[in-house]
């Protein structure tokens, strides 16, 4: 069902935000550079910008997004302490995102005769397999890090004290339960193949009985 739900409202939002008329100029912030060398002024505060054709820099747009979704570069730059430990708390949800794809797809394959393990004869498989534990087992390490480093700063720094809700601890200590029972779960299944087998029972909708640490890093994902 969680799974389900997630496809579906994602979904859902996508049409709506597609039917969304275009935005203002002052809602759309940080303002992506264009042909322009400042980064902080916008093509449309051009003199008569509207009488001249307008350049995309396709390369330096891309750029910017990286940077600034993947790397968190404004944080470097204003806090490099709470980089330190954000950093990783966010690669680490995006990874153990990445994780649950490719279990979907190993289980997939491993349903039409390809084997994705060490020793698969296809190369498919194992890079599959490769790509399979490398996610899971970074997202864990690297998010449990981060969600206790976020936690820690939150409460001991005063300025980010004040804005941190309620909310936003719940959201940390959840998500570092998911991370600790991932490790955990990774532990006492080094090649995942439960959770395969878990995946397996979830596309063919017949389920499986699972281990404890596997059910319950299953629970609180979903």
């Amino acid at each position: 069902f969680g799974y389900i739900f997630i496809v579906v409202m994602y979904s859902v939002k996508l049409v709506k935000y597609l039917h969304l008329p275009m935005h203002l100029r002052s809602e759309v912030y940080p303002v992506i550079p264009g042909d322009r060398t400042s980064k902080e002024r916008s093509y449309y505060e051009d003199l008569d910008w509207w009488t001249r054709p307008r350049r995309h820099h396709l390369l330096q747009r891309g750029w910017f997004l990286f940077s600034d979704y993947f790397l968190l570069k404004e944080y470097f730059r204003r806090d490099r302490s709470y980089w330190l430990f954000l950093y990783p708390w966010h690669i680490g949800f995006i990874l153990i995102i990445t994780f649950h794809i490719f279990c979907f797809f190993g289980a997939l394959a491993s349903l039409l005769g390809i084997p994705v393990t060490y020793g698969s004869p296809s190369i498919f498989g194992k890079v599959l397999y490769g790509l399979t534990l490398a996610t899971g087992v970074v997202s864990f390490i690297s998010g449990l890090f981060g969600s206790i480093g976020i936690v820690i700063k939150r409460s001991t720094d005063k300025d980010l004290r004040h804005y941190a809700t309620p909310q936003n601890y719940f959201t940390y200590i959840l998500l570092l339960a998911v991370f600790l029972s991932g490790l955990y779960s990774w532990y006492l299944d080094p090649a995942f193949s439960e959770y395969t087998n878990f995946w397996k029972g979830l596309i063919t909708f017949k389920p499986i009985d699972v281990e404890p640490a596997t059910a319950s890093h299953i629970l609180l994902f979903a």
